[in-house]
């Protein structure tokens, strides 16, 4: 078993190697939501109420849209 530090570092060169290969698959510039590049960078949203959402990408970024 690996350090915390390197396990954090381990999680997080999956995602980004995840998110790198789903651009890869891209063949034109984006124009509209594509689902499966939004399921590689977020992890899940929490919604409190109808005026506050957030949302949280899987590197723990957590952001509010009110």
């Amino acid at each position: 078993m690996g350090s915390l530090a390197s396990d954090v570092f381990y999680v997080l060169a999956e995602q980004l190697a995840a998110f790198a290969k789903a651009l890869e698959g891209q063949d034109t510039v984006m124009t509209a939501f594509d689902e499966g590049l939004w399921g590689t960078l977020v992890d899940f949203m929490t919604v409190y109420s109808k005026d506050d959402i957030a949302v949280t990408f899987k590197d723990g970024t957590e952001i509010h849209i009110d």
